[in-house]
C-alpha cells in the first residue's frame, strides 16, 4: 500500500467514527451532492457505488431501485465498513475492495456510482476500469473534483491536499480522454458550482456520464441479503454446507428475478476459496455452471489473487478451466474455509489454479498475471 493511500485510509477510517447521521437516521455524506439523482436509477436495475463510506448513496440507490433491484457498495476502510453494514438495506450488500482491485465480476451491474472517491485512488485507470462491471448498456454517473488545468506540482505531493479530494484530481480534458479510451461512449464532463481545498489548493466539482456500448444482458451479479434464502434453499438441495458462507462473497444467477444458481468466493489474502457453486435442477447441464465459475474467477483475478482452491466432488468442469490436482494439507494450509470441515466434503477431490501458470482464455487476454486496463476487446 503506498504512503498516498494508507493516509487516505487513515482519514476516513477516523471519519466512520467521528461523523453523525442526520435526525432522519440518514447517513452523512463525504461526496459533492447527490450522484443518485442523475444517475436515472430504474427499478429492477443493479447499481454498484464505488467507495459506498458510510453508505448514504448507496442506500439512496436501493430504495430508488426497489426490492427488485440490488445495490452493491465496495470500500476499502474496515470502519466505514462496520458503519455501513449495519445498516444496510436487505437488497443492499457492501464488499470489501480495492477500486484498484475491484471484486467485481464481469457484466455484473447496470449502473456505476461514485461521488469525490475516483480522485482518492493512486491508479485511476485501473479504479475507471469498474468499465469491466457494466453490463453491455450500462451508464456510468459519477460526482468528482477536476481542475481545469494542472496544478503544481506541490498540490499533488500534499498529503493533506490529497486526503482533501484535491491533490488525485485530474485535468477534466484528461478525464474525459481517459474514460473514452477506456471504452466508454457518450462521455460528459460537467464542471459543478462546488470546490474543495483552499486557496491556492483548490479543485472544482465535476458531473460525469457515460455510457458502455452494446445491449444489457443481465445473467449474474453479486448477492445481496434478500437473497439468502433461495441461496440456502439451493444449498441445502444439493446437501452443501451453510457454515462460514457469507452473503457478500457469493455470486447469483437470476431467471425472471429468480434466484437459480450460486457459487462463492471466500479470499485470504493472496489465496481465494471457491464453495458453495450449485445450479437448480432445471437449468444443470446448460454451461450456467461454467458462467458461475468464471465470474468467481474474475473477481479473484481482478482482486488480487493468485491461486484459486476447492473442493470438487465432480473435477470434469474444473479441469477444462485449468485447474488441477493437488493435496488436502496443502487446501488446510492456505485456505481456512469451514467447507473444508463439512463432512459432505470429506471425499470431495482438492483443486488448485494458480493464475500464473493457467491458460485462462475465458478470462480474457492476456491470461496470467497482467489485466487488461483498456479497451481491446480481451474483457467484457
Amino acid at each position: 500500500m503506498t504512503d498516498m493511500k494508507q493516509s487516505v485510509r487513515e482519514r476516513y477510517g477516523a471519519s466512520a467514527t467521528t461523523l453523525e447521521d442526520a435526525p432522519d437516521g440518514t447517513p452523512p455524506t463525504l461526496g459533492l451532492g447527490d450522484p443518485v439523482a442523475f444517475a436515472n436509477l430504474q427499478p429492477g436495475e443493479t447499481v454498484l457505488d464505488l467507495g459506498s463510506g458510510p453508505g448514504r448513496d448507496l442506500f439512496a440507490a436501493a430504495a430508488a431501485v426497489g426490492l427488485s433491484g440490488r445495490a452493491i457498495g465496495v470500500d476499502m476502510t474496515p470502519e466505514m465498513l462496520e458503519r455501513s453494514r449495519a445498516k444496510a438495506p436487505a437488497n443492499a450488500s457492501i464488499l470489501e475492495g480495492d477500486l484498484e482491485r475491484l471484486p467485481i465480476h464481469c457484466g455484473a451491474v447496470d449502473v456505476v456510482i461514485s461521488n469525490c472517491v475516483i480522485n482518492l485512488v493512486d491508479d485511476k485507470r485501473r479504479a475507471l476500469v469498474a468499465y469491466r462491471a457494466l453490463r453491455p448498456g450500462g451508464r456510468l454517473a459519477i460526482l468528482d473534483t477536476a481542475f481545469e488545468t494542472e496544478p503544481p506540482a506541490k498540490v499533488r505531493e500534499d498529503a493533506g491536499a490529497w486526503c482533501g479530494c484535491v491533490g488525485g484530481a485530474l485535468v477534466a480534458d484528461d478525464y474525459a480522454a481517459l474514460l473514452s479510451d477506456i471504452g466508454f461512449q457518450h462521455v460528459e464532463v460537467e464542471f459543478q458550482d462546488a470546490t474543495r481545498g483552499e486557496d491556492g489548493m483548490q479543485a472544482r466539482a465535476v458531473q460525469i456520464t457515460a455510457t458502455k456500448p452494446g445491449e444489457a444482458t443481465p445473467d449474474l451479479r453479486p448477492a445481496v441479503a434478500s437473497d439468502r434464502s433461495a441461496i440456502e434453499t439451493l444449498l441445502i438441495a444439493a446437501d452443501l454446507p451453510l457454515d462460514g458462507l457469507r452473503t457478500e462473497d457469493a455470486i447469483v444467477a437470476l431467471e425472471d428475478g429468480r434466484v437459480i444458481g450460486v457459487v462463492a468466493l471466500e479470499r485470504y489474502g493472496s489465496s481465494a476459496f471457491l464453495r458453495s457453486l450449485v445450479v437448480a435442477d432445471s437449468r444443470r447441464s446448460k454451461g450456467l455452471g461454467s458462467s458461475l465459475v468464471i465470474a468467481a474467477l474474475e473477481v479473484a483475478r481482478w482482486s488480487g489473487a493468485t491461486d484459486v482452491h476447492l473442493l470438487a466432488p465432480d473435477t470434469r468442469l474444473f479441469e477444462r478451466l485449468g485447474f488441477k490436482s493437488t493435496e488436502r494439507n496443502h487446501l488446510d494450509a492456505t485456505t481456512p474455509s469451514a467447507e473444508l470441515d463439512a463432512s459432505c466434503c470429506r471425499d470431495a477431490s482438492p483443486m488448485s489454479l494458480d493464475f500464473e501458470d493457467a491458460d485462462l482464455p475465458v478470462l480474457g487476454k492476456p491470461s496470467s498475471k497482467q489485466l487488461p486496463t483498456f479497451k481491446d476487446g480481451s474483457c467484457c
